[in-house]
C-alpha cells in the first residue's frame, strides 16, 4: 500500500507539530550538534575527515564506491531521526520543484519545516547517490541546515 502524498501546508503543519512537540533535551542535543558540526567545517582540511570514500574490498578486490562516515557525520545524519522528525512526503517531486534546486545560497532563509525537508532529502537521497550526504557536509548545506532548523521558537525555550 503506498501513501497519498501530502499537500506542501499539511506537510508543514505535521512537521511544525513534531517540532513542537520535541522536548528541551532534543533542542539541547541538536543544538550541541549544530555547534560541532560548524566548528568541524571551520578547521577545513586540517579536522577529521567527514568519511572516507571506498572503492576496494580488504582482498583488493574493486568495488562500488562507497562512504565510510565519520562518528560525527554518522550523528548528523541519524539526529533528525533518533527525534522523530522524519516525515514521509515526496521528497524527489518537492525537491524537483523548490526554490533550493540549483540554489544553496538560498538554504540560508530557508523555514525550519523546509530545513527538514532539505534534511530528509540528504539522508534519503544517499540511498540513491552515494556520497550526497557527504559533498552537503563538506560544502556546509548540513550546517546551515541545522541552524535554520534552530531559528523555530521552540529551539529557545
Amino acid at each position: 500500500m503506498t501513501e497519498t502524498p501530502r499537500a506542501d501546508a499539511e506537510v508543514d503543519a505535521l512537521i511544525y507539530s513534531q517540532l513542537d512537540a520535541l522536548p528541551r533535551e532534543g533542542w539541547g542535543d541538536i543544538r550541541l550538534l549544530s555547534a560541532e558540526l560548524d566548528a568541524r567545517l571551520l578547521e577545513g582540511d586540517g579536522g577529521e575527515p567527514w568519511g572516507i570514500w571506498h572503492n576496494r574490498g580488504p582482498d583488493g578486490t574493486i568495488t562500488f564506491p562507497y562512504v565510510k562516515y565519520s562518528p560525527l557525520a554518522v550523528r548528523a545524519m541519524n539526529e533528525l531521526g533518533r527525534h522523530n522528525l522524519f516525515v514521509v512526503f515526496d521528497w524527489p517531486e518537492w525537491f524537483t520543484r523548490s526554490v533550493y534546486r540549483g540554489h544553496p545560497e538560498l538554504v540560508d532563509l530557508a523555514s525550519p519545516a523546509d530545513a527538514v525537508r532539505l534534511y530528509i532529502r540528504l539522508v534519503r537521497g544517499e540511498r540513491f547517490s552515494e556520497g550526497a550526504f557527504f559533498r552537503a557536509l563538506e560544502d556546509g548545506t548540513v550546517q546551515t541546515i541545522f541552524r535554520r532548523l534552530l531559528t523555530h521558537p521552540a529551539a529557545t525555550i
